[in-house]
């Protein structure tokens, strides 16, 4: 769902993050600790995008954390915004 409605709410990082997460799973036949960091790091990089409320394709934190989950390294991202 993710990858098909970010865009459609000018979340378009959450849309290529939402691939990336969809690609990675499929890719998975038995996830260790390392492969579900990974996961995990996908999920709270979209919370953080939406908490952060960036917009758009072109944000250069945003661009950076795709560069990150899409190359498969796991370190701390951004962190979770604080409600």
């Amino acid at each position: 769902e993710l990858k098909g409605q970010g865009s459609s709410a000018g979340y378009n990082l959450i849309t290529r993050f939402g691939d990336s997460l969809c690609r990675y799973i499929e890719a998975q036949k038995t996830p260790g600790a390392k492969e579900m960091a990974i996961m995990k790091a996908h999920v709270d990089s979209i919370a953080a995008i939406i908490g952060r409320g960036i917009h758009g394709d072109q944000n250069p934190i945003g661009l950076a954390i795709a560069a990150e989950l899409e190359g498969g390294k796991v370190k701390p991202l951004l962190p979770r915004v604080q409600k």
